[in-house]
């Protein structure tokens, strides 16, 4: 070998070795896994489709505590306690906390918890506001869409099972987070009312109609569905979402068994006697709920809930009972801003 080819062949070697080393120089170190790793939770909250050790998915818990920090929603079916022959009577009473109307804020800016989906159903939530927005403008198309293509209004049950799929789809998505509310689904389903006489004279708007015998639709069934973060869907008979919810699940509780366990029908006063029973039962949900919202555990256990005392915290009690005149089917009447001096006489009126 010549000696110019040698010193050539020397100096590649050389600067060939010269690179292997900058290239390892400049790799990073490999961190070790934990050998304890099943003891530290927060591995497993990064992503919504892990699984812990324990088989539970953090993200949906997450969510589940987000939307039990909102305020107090309390539901209440009354076909538990009237009979179902009289339709005219028969309802869903809901008692929303808020707190007090400040001047400066217009209704139109305290409505971010009930949302008109459809002429025959609400959504109420408690939870995110942003998250509360976006699940009820799905539920808006939705109910559009089968408008439009069945000629008819979904029922309550597709409206529920809607909710259900859209919340369960985000808890395995990943790149996602699942939304933190939890709903409540509710109205007037169109479906027959038992018993019902379609050519029963139901009093007009004005004295032309007042006295005439008017051929109307069978009214709906009354009917709430509850929804949670990880899509579960139920039907009830009564129901709480928001910070006091267990609490105000055993006044309600209490209210349905302290009245189906005595006789509350009287013969003699008829119609007079059930339109008292149903009045006090309004004022006994919204007392169950605001009595959920003054020491409720999570808001003493959770100590970043912020909680302002200082603000009055006030209902705005909702009555939606079947209506056959109206759009839909369903009659949508609410009590805004009661306090407890005045939710007796707002009972009276809801049922007017």
């Amino acid at each position: 070998m010549a000696p110019s080819n040698f010193i050539l062949f020397l100096t590649l070697l050389v600067a060939q070795s010269h690179l292997a080393r900058s290239a390892r120089s400049r790799r990073r170190p490999t961190a070790a896994r934990p050998a304890g790793s099943r003891e530290n939770p927060t591995e497993y909250d990064r992503t919504i489709t892990t699984f812990n050790s324990e088989g539970r998915l953090l993200q949906v818990e997450y969510g589940s505590i987000a939307a039990g920090r909102g305020d107090t929603v309390s539901c209440f079916d009354l076909d538990c306690l009237v009979p179902q022959s009289s339709c005219k009577l028969r309802g869903i009473v809901v008692c929303v906390v808020r707190e007090a109307k400040p001047k400066s804020v217009t209704w139109h800016q305290l409505t971010d918890k009930v949302h008109r989906i459809d002429h025959h159903a609400i959504l109420v939530t408690s939870g995110l506001t942003g998250d509360s927005a976006a699940l009820a403008d799905m539920l808006r198309a939705t109910c559009l869409n089968s408008r439009m293509m069945n000629g008819e209004h979904p029922t309550l049950k597709e409206i529920a099972e809607a909710v259900g799929s859209t919340q369960h789809q985000l808890t395995r998505t990943d790149g996602r987070r699942p939304f933190g509310v939890s709903a409540a689904v509710i109205g007037i389903d169109p479906i027959p009312c038992l018993g019902f006489d379609s050519n029963m004279n139901i009093a007009g708007d004005d004295d032309r109609t007042a006295n005439r015998s008017v051929k109307l639709p069978p009214p709906g069934v009354p009917t709430l569905y509850r929804s949670d973060p990880g899509g579960t869907v139920d039907r009830c008979d009564y129901c709480a979402i928001g910070r006091g919810a267990e609490k105000a699940m055993g006044a309600l509780e209490s209210i349905m068994k302290g009245y189906n366990s005595k006789d509350n029908t009287n013969e003699d006063e008829g119609l007079s006697t059930e339109r008292h029973i149903l009045a006090e039962v309004i004022a006994k949900v919204a007392t169950a709920a605001f009595n959920s919202e003054g020491d409720s555990p999570s808001a003493e256990e959770d100590n970043d809930v912020d909680i302002d005392d200082s603000m009055p915290r006030v209902l705005d009690i909702w009555f939606i009972s079947t209506g056959p005149k109206n759009r839909g089917g369903a009659r949508f009447r609410v009590a805004r801003s009661v306090n407890r001096e005045s939710m007796d006489e707002a009972s009276e009126k809801l049922i007017q």
